[in-house]
């Protein structure tokens, strides 16, 4: 049974009772079907848009298969379950919602990931312009002398996450670029 043959059901029990006689049942029906709606409403609502890292997260539990209970091991070391909580309570989100919830919301109805900045390095020397590359095929960073990414075998743009991984003493030389 889905939400909208919940809704029918609800308000043909409803009907059933007496306007006169049965207030407080017939009461207590518009309440069920007015949180259904509700319910309705929240679940069509959009996506979630998370971090690609909390996005790894998600799959990464449900392919694990664990229970939604299983999710927050909260006696865990693990850095990447700190680093997903650090973001929800980083993130202003309504109060009254255990956050939490957002994540397990998220797998069950659909997220959006975001779209990360992306940068090229630029370096200049002696009057030179050079930028941080990646060669896709030998997967090896290199200074290039020219800006263009040729015949798809050059990554010249990059996540700020990705700079910082190879060296972070190129982020301060990082310019961001218009996708």
């Amino acid at each position: 049974m889905d939400k909208e043959q919940l809704i029918k059901a609800l308000k043909e029990e409803r009907n059933d009772y007496h306007p006169g006689y049965n207030y407080d049942i017939r009461l207590g029906f518009e309440g069920a079907i007015e949180m259904v709606e509700e319910l309705l409403e929240s679940t069509e609502a959009e996506p979630l848009v998370i971090p690609q890292f909390v996005a790894v997260f998600i799959e990464k539990r449900k392919s694990e298969c664990l229970t939604m209970s299983e999710w927050f091991d909260f006696n865990c070391d693990d850095e990447e379950q700190h680093k997903v909580f650090k973001w929800l309570y980083d993130n202003d989100y309504e109060e009254n919602t255990i956050r939490e919830h957002l994540l397990i919301n998220a797998a069950r109805y659909g997220y959006e990931v975001e779209k990360e900045k992306l940068y090229v390095v630029e370096l200049i020397n002696n009057n030179l312009m050079s930028c941080l590359a990646y060669d896709l095929v030998d997967k090896v960073f290199f200074i290039s002398q020219t800006q263009e990414e040729r015949l798809n075998k050059f990554k010249k743009r990059f996540t700020e996450q990705e700079i910082k991984d190879y060296d972070e003493r190129f982020w301060p030389f990082a310019v961001e670029v218009a996708e």
